[in-house]
């Protein structure tokens, strides 16, 4: 593990040399882009890069054996790159600009924040019935999406948004 968080830091530093890295934290830092991270191990587990200045998701892609990405506080628009992400079980973007929900497939993942975005819609967690919690408080969602498919949910949080009904929770039996 390599824990750096709570520094000063304005990019990812250099870690080519840990070649078995598990869990890499460079949270509450300056940093302004993830250029830098394709050189770290692709052995990486979970990776957290929360409260910094990241605008883009790059250069992650390599990272295969990921099962938690954090990823809030930022300035992320778009939710990209998560494709080659088949291991990865949670998902935190809470506290972005992000304005649609593209999982990119993710049928795996088990829990997803994306608290305190810009999102209107629940479009795109349907095909994600691995899913256990999802957390979508403070946006903007006016109407309930097709949750039937995901059996497994147990946390279902969507409060301070702009629902007037909440409809089709017959299926979420968890």
């Amino acid at each position: 593990e390599l824990i750096l968080r709570d520094n000063k830091l304005t990019k990812i530093p250099d870690v080519v040399i840990f070649k078995k890295l598990l869990v890499f934290d460079v949270s509450f830092n300056e940093i302004t882009s993830l250029q830098g991270l394709s050189k770290a191990s692709s052995t990486i587990k979970e990776l957290y890069v929360s409260k910094n200045e990241v605008t883009k998701m790059e250069e992650i892609d390599h990272l295969h054996e990921l099962q938690i990405l954090e990823l809030g506080s930022h300035k992320l628009r778009v939710i990209e790159n998560l494709q080659n992400f088949t291991k990865l079980q949670e998902l935190w973007l809470g506290r972005n600009q992000i304005k649609v929900i593209n999982l990119c497939g993710l049928s795996c993942i088990k829990k997803i924040s994306l608290q305190s975005n810009q999102l209107t819609s629940m479009i795109g967690l349907e095909e994600c019935n691995a899913l256990e919690e999802i957390y979508l408080s403070h946006n903007g969602i006016a109407k309930m999406g097709d949750l039937s498919k995901l059996v497994n949910l147990q946390v279902l949080d969507v409060s301070s948004n702009k629902l007037t009904s909440f409809d089709d929770i017959q299926y979420l039996t968890r």
